[in-house]
Formats: structure tokens, sequence, C-alpha cells
């Protein structure tokens, strides 16, 4: 959906975000005003000031002092002289200051057209919005008694309507973000904040600062001219019209041309379509971190992602080993599907029509159907190590009251049926759950309509387990679909059999972001009488998943699409999503020959020292715990810490970084600072920033630890769960360096996880006080593998 700054005037520069996903290049291709705009003198005065050293001072015209500049800003050694000089004004704001714009005057030293008013302040805008409630005067009548536009009016009623939306679902407002904002941006209020009415003085500057500002009669004019149909210019203009008039602001962000000549390329537009389907089939709200989303349809979701996944694996060229754990996998379940428990005449799963809801209707319900897969019959994975089969079932009754309980209603085992019974030995699976009944004496008292995942187990505290389970529970979901692709475009609900620990569940954030609904925990929301479930998805016991099923013994690299999938999907539910969806060129081949655009480099070190000591401090510690217990952490934090630093000082005459270096973010003192941003935003003559950080854990909310995980490039932590997190990594994009102690050397659980979501892995044999210095040898490899290759 386009958007357009019209609401906020005419020195507000147009921003229009692609409709569809694009490599977004910053460029400067906007139209400036003349060279005699004395703005624009000023500006060129200011940044020329800032910017040139003694030598070019004294001898502009000298062809040696300009080669000397250019040289010193080449090598980076004239940023780091104005990051000490002139730049060191800005590098630290006092509360309640203005804004210290870079460009003087204006925001953008080297955009001097970007000219904004300060914003009309919070207090403006609730007695605004307040007069439009009233409905006493028009719009128009407003807009000339505020000197706004009709469309700022517009947008004030917007923003005040979704405010009162969240005071009444009881949601936080950013009262100090706001605030601190209006103070920097100088923005003045109506209001006098002691008594808390409205003073007339300060109505009355406020009125006339905004009168004063060129925009504000710019933006009239502008408005009034669009109304009349005069003029296709400014904010309320058409772009598409603008793009070829000369004296018109345009975008800052122009990516027009670029687009236009990707896009004239067959692959890269295929590409994007590709990225297109995916983003058409994903929740609106997917996509924006800190916003919370159910995905009522996960089975669509899932299945897009798999597509995307399918892609970007074969565009990197990795090696699946003949899709052992991709597609191939789910194909050799499907081709083994047994009808195991039938009505008479029924020889396959007669799928029941699709209400998304439940209803208490006493009209009949048709008879059990049961088909299940399981993986252990066909040749392709047969290797498989133990017997398992997901089982779709329609119109089964629960038990009340029991967890694993349910009656097959009208139905009879088949031979076959029969047959997988005894080959499943002592695995669980639906057949092993049910009990058989005639239809008059199981009665549907409730009929659920939607589309129920059974799911046998959910881990409470160990992420590596909880991985398994959301990865298990993909592959069962695949299967489900494969077996009956109607169910894709169905609203669907968890149902969780074991209440393991539900007291303390610390993952229940993100299963909770699965389904329409929320999911019923059986050991808290039992079974009532009488409940039919028409269409229910029956996972696979816990015995093996994709991470262990190769034996945790044994190393391997083969990559896995269903791992990469499920990646992407839960990494999606907490607004992480794939930059192949923002940059489509990820999906072909040529991007991953050479190297890649430039994009900063986290390393994040994953404690187990919180967990250690609680465990010690309440008669939890265990020989196992003893065993890869890290005697010097601490030391080993800073090694990392400080060699990351040093790496960077004078960083731009090693040649490692390119030309401009590194420099280093310390996110423990700036957390703010984690979050990636798109590789195009570093550009060639910017340093690449190196961030550091270290998170435990115990001691953070699950939203943290993903948010932290989800935008790291190198993740290092001795063995233990918590490198399960690595799940949430961007698949295809990271390292995982894995600390190992005597006690635990040739276990590989995350060597596993890493090849599948085609990670760089490393493994580090370590004694129980650390050689800081060879953890810090792999780090530092490894960064510079990334800052080569990108």
């Amino acid at each position: 959906m386009p958007f357009t700054t019209s609401v906020a005037g005419p020195s507000r520069l147009p921003f229009q975000a692609a409709a569809r996903p694009a490599r977004r290049v910053l460029t400067r291709a906007y139209a400036s005003p003349p060279a005699s705009d004395p703005v624009q003198q000023d500006a060129g005065a200011v940044a020329d000031s800032a910017f040139t050293d003694a030598d070019a001072i004294n001898d502009k015209d000298s062809k040696a002092a300009k080669a000397k500049e250019k040289a010193m800003w080449g090598s980076g050694e004239g940023y780091i002289r104005w990051l000490r000089t002139e730049g060191a004004r800005y590098k630290h704001v006092n509360k309640g200051q203005k804004a210290n714009w870079l460009g003087g005057a204006v925001p953008f030293a080297t955009n001097p057209t970007f000219r904004p008013p300060p914003p009309l302040s919070n207090d403006l805008q609730t007695l605004l919005h307040a007069d439009v409630v009233k409905g006493t005067k028009t719009v128009g009548q407003l807009a000339e008694q505020y000197n706004v536009s009709k469309a700022r009016i517009e947008a004030i009623r917007k923003l005040k309507d979704v405010e009162r939306e969240f005071k009444r679902q009881d949601l936080p407002l950013q009262h100090a973000f706001q605030s601190g904002m209006e103070a920097l941006l100088d923005t003045r209020s109506p209001i006098n904040k002691k008594t808390m009415s409205i003073d007339a003085v300060l109505e009355r500057t406020e009125a006339t600062a905004r009168e004063l500002h060129p925009s504000t009669g710019v933006e009239r004019d502008e408005e009034q001219r669009w109304d009349a149909n005069i003029g296709q210019g400014g904010a309320f203009g058409d772009r598409a019209a603008q793009d070829g008039r000369e004296g018109i602001e345009r975008t800052v962000w122009e990516f027009r041309d670029e687009e236009m000549s990707w896009f004239s390329d067959p692959e890269y537009a295929a590409a994007a379509a590709a990225a297109d389907a995916v983003l058409s089939k994903l929740n609106p709200n997917a996509g924006e971190p800190g916003t919370f989303f159910r995905d009522s349809y996960p089975i669509r979701s899932m299945l897009a992602f798999w597509e995307l996944a399918e892609k970007e694996v074969n565009a990197r060229g990795l090696d699946t080993c003949g899709d052992q754990l991709g597609y191939g996998l789910v194909e050799a379940y499907h081709r083994s599907r047994v009808a195991y428990c039938m009505p008479d005449g029924v020889h396959e799963l007669q799928l029941s029509p699709i209400r998304n809801g439940s209803h208490w209707d006493v009209e009949p319900v048709p008879p059990t159907t049961i088909e299940c897969a399981p993986v252990h019959r066909d040749d392709f994975s047969k290797w498989w190590p133990y017997p398992a089969s997901p089982c779709l079932s329609t119109n089964i009754r629960a038990v009340p009251d029991e967890l694993r309980k349910y009656v097959a209603a009208g139905c009879a085992v088949t031979d076959d049926g029969a047959n997988l019974f005894t080959e499943m030995g002592n695995e669980g699976f639906l057949g092993k759950e049910i009990t058989r009944s005639d239809p008059e004496s199981a009665e549907c008292k409730e009929v659920v309509d939607h589309t129920v995942v059974v799911i046998g187990r959910q881990d409470q505290w160990n992420p590596f387990h909880v991985a398994e389970d959301l990865i298990t529970t993909l592959v069962t979901i695949f299967i489900a679909a494969r077996m009956a692709p109607a169910l894709i475009n169905t609203r669907v609900q968890l149902v969780f059999s074991e209440g393991f620990s539900m007291d303390a569940n610390h993952f229940t954030p993100l299963w909770d972001r699965m389904g329409a609904w929320a999911p019923r925990r059986l050991s808290l929301d039992p079974w009532t009488e009488g409940v039919c479930l028409t269409n229910a998805i029956h996972s696979v016991g816990a015995g093996a998943s994709l991470l262990s099923s190769m034996g945790v013994g044994k190393s391997y690299t083969c990559a896995s699409t269903i791992t990469w999938a499920a990646s992407h999907y839960y990494r999606h539910l907490f607004g992480l999503l794939p930059p192949s969806l923002s940059l489509p060129a990820n999906l072909l081949d040529s991007h991953h020959l050479g190297a890649r655009p430039r994009r900063p480099i986290n390393v994040l070190w994953l404690s187990r020292a919180k967990l250690d000591r609680y465990a010690q401090n309440h008669n939890d510690w265990s020989s196992w715990r003893d065993v890869r217990h890290i005697n010097n952490e601490p030391q080993l934090v800073k090694r990392l810490r400080d060699g990351l630093a040093q790496m960077c000082e004078g960083s731009q005459t090693t040649g490692v970084f390119g030309n401009t270096g590194c420099v280093f973010e310390d996110a423990q003192d700036v957390p703010e600072s984690w979050a990636l941003v798109s590789p195009e935003t570093v550009s060639s003559s910017s340093p690449l920033p190196i961030r550091f950080a270290t998170l435990d854990p115990m001691v953070h909310a699950l939203e943290t630890q993903i948010h932290f995980v989800g935008h790291t490039t190198i993740l290092i932590s001795s063995h233990g769960g918590a490198l399960g997190l690595s799940l949430f990594l961007a698949p295809g994009d990271g390292a995982v360096i894995e600390l190992q102690v005597g006690g635990v050397r040739g276990n590989y659980h995350f060597e596993h996880m890493a090849k599948e979501m085609g990670h760089e892995y490393d493994v580090l044999g370590i004694e129980r006080t650390v050689d800081v210095e060879q953890v810090w040898e792999a780090t530092q490899k490894r960064v510079w593998t990334f800052a080569e290759t990108g």
C-alpha cells in the first residue's frame, strides 16, 4: 500500500514504498533548488567548513590539497578526525534540548531541500480532534481556524482514533518518547503545564511560529491547487506525473530506475513474484517487531515459507543429501499412508465440511475416519530411527477429562491398520489412543468445526527440546496438508495433550501466536462430555526429530528445507521476516557467487552463568551441569569485547574491512543498536558496524531472547539447551561457534541444527577454564569471513 506524507506538508519529501519488494538503494536523485538559493548556499558553506582540513582551507584551489583531502577521507582518517572534533557535539543530547541538526538549519547537510516544520504538539492535536468530534464546524472551517491542511486534520483524526482504541484495550502509550521528541523538534504547545489550561500567550506564540514557517503557506497553497485540479506538484500531487518534471522536490529514497532495470531481468522478476506470493499469504501485521498477532492460518503460512526455503537453498547450492530432510521426506510419508479406521464401504479419508468454528446442534455426526502416514514403510525414509506415524482424523470423539484418549465411532480398524499397530511397537500414535464405539452411543453435544492440531509434548524450559517440538509440529502439518490439501486455507487451533509444568512454561508466548484461537491445554482445560472434533491433525511422538534423526553421535552437513522453513515461520511470529522478501536477489544463484551487500556483524555470547548460579543455590546442581560449567566466563567475555574493539582501531589500514574499516559498537551500552539494518544501508563509503552483546536466557523474556538471537550474525556458547535458540538465526546468514568440554564431545545436536539451516559451524574443544585466545581466534576468523563475503 503506497505511503505518502501528504499530511505532513510539502517540506517533507513524499516517500513512496514500492508495492512489491525491491532492492532499495540510497541515491541523491532529487531535484534541488537553483544554486542561487540562499538556503542551499548556506548549507553548502556549513558542509565545507565542517569537512575540510587545514591545508584545504589555506589553499582551496590547490590540486595537491584536494588530493590529500580525498585520500584522508578514503582512508577513514577524516571520519575519525571529524568524530573527535566537529562530530563530538552531536554525540550526547541533554534532556529537553532542541535537536542539533547535522546540517545546521536543516536535518541533513546533503539534502537542504528537506526543511521540516515542527510537528503539531499532542496537546494541539487533542484540541483539534475534540473540535472534529463535536462536529459543529466543517473540516474546511477547522483547517482555516488552525491554519493546517484538511489532509493533516484527517490524519490527526485517524491517529487519535487509534490512540483511543489503545486506551480501550489498556495498551501502553509511549508518553516518554512523545515528550522527548517534542522537545527535540521544538514543538510548542498552547497548554500551560502548570494550570493544564489553554494559555492565550502560548497559543498565540505557537500559531505565529507555525504561520511564519515557509512550509505553512506552501502547504495551504498546494492543497488549494490540488482541490481546484490545478497543477500536479508537491506533497498532494501524483508521483508518476512528477517524475519527469525538473525543479519539483522528489523522493529522497529513489530506487525507481534500479527497480526497473532489475525487473527487466526475467529471473529477478520471477524471484520478486515469489517473494510477493509469500507476503500475500501472511498476516498483515507480520514483519512488525513488537506487534502481537495470531497466525490464524498457520498451515498456509508454513507452506509459503517452505516454498521460499526451497528457493533459498537452491540458490545457495547447498547439499540436501538427496532431499532426505525436505520434500522427499514428506512425500515418503505420503506414499505410505494407511487407511487406519474406516466405516463400511469407505476406503479413504472423508474430510468433513469446514466451518471454522463450533456449534452445538444435535444433528447426526458422520462416522469417524482415520488415515495415518508411517515413515518406516517407504524405501526412501526407512532409515528413520524410530517408527513414527502422524494421523489425520475426522469426526473423532474426545473422552472427557482424558489427555490422550479418543473414541472412533462407526469405523473399524482395517487389516493394514492392524499391521501398523503392531509395527509401531512401543511408539505412540493415534491408534494407541482410541477405543471404538457405534455412533449412537458416542453422541456429539459440541462439534468443533475448525481444524485442530493435537500436540503430544510441550517442553517447558529447554530451548533445544522446544526447537524439536516446533519442527516436529511443522513436519506433521506438512504431511497433513499433503494428505488433505483442503485444510491449507482453514483456521487452526492447537491442542496440547501433555501438561508438562504448565505453571512455569517459558515458551507459552511462542505457541500462543499459532492459530486463530489460544491453544487448548488439556491439563488446564480438559475435554467435556460430548465434544467431537471435525478435522484433527495428530502429531507424531517425541522419539526423534529432524535435529536428532540422523543420530546425535554422528556428524553430517545436510541442509533441510523443512528446518529452514521452520526458522522462517517461527521468526516471523515475532516480526522477523526473511531478507529475501525485501531483497529478492537472495533467490538468485548469481547473488551468492560473489561478495554480497555489506551488513553489520553482530556477535552474541549466550551465557549459562545465571542458570548455573541458580542451580547451585537451589540444590539442583548435578555432575552434568558441573562438567559444562565455565570457570572464567568473565575473562572470556572481556576478551571477546576487547578483541572486537581493538580489531576496529586502525582497521582502515588492514584492508580486511575495505578502505572504510569497521566501527565497534558495544550493545551492552546501547542495546537498541543491536537490530540489524538492511544490507544496502551499509554503503561502501561507511565503516562496517561490528557489535557485541551477551545474553543470559535465565533473566530475559522469550521475546527479548528471540530479538537478540534473531539479529545475530555469530552466535557463541558452550554446549547446552540454550543453543536451541539458534533456530531463530536468519537461515543461511549466520554462524554458530560451540564450545565443548570433554564430557560432551562427539555430541552433534547443534551441528545438525546449524547445517540444516545453512549456517557456518565451528566446534571448539575446551577445558572448564577456557583458553580465551582460542575462542577469540575462532571468532575473529568468522568476523573476517563475513566482512569479506557479506
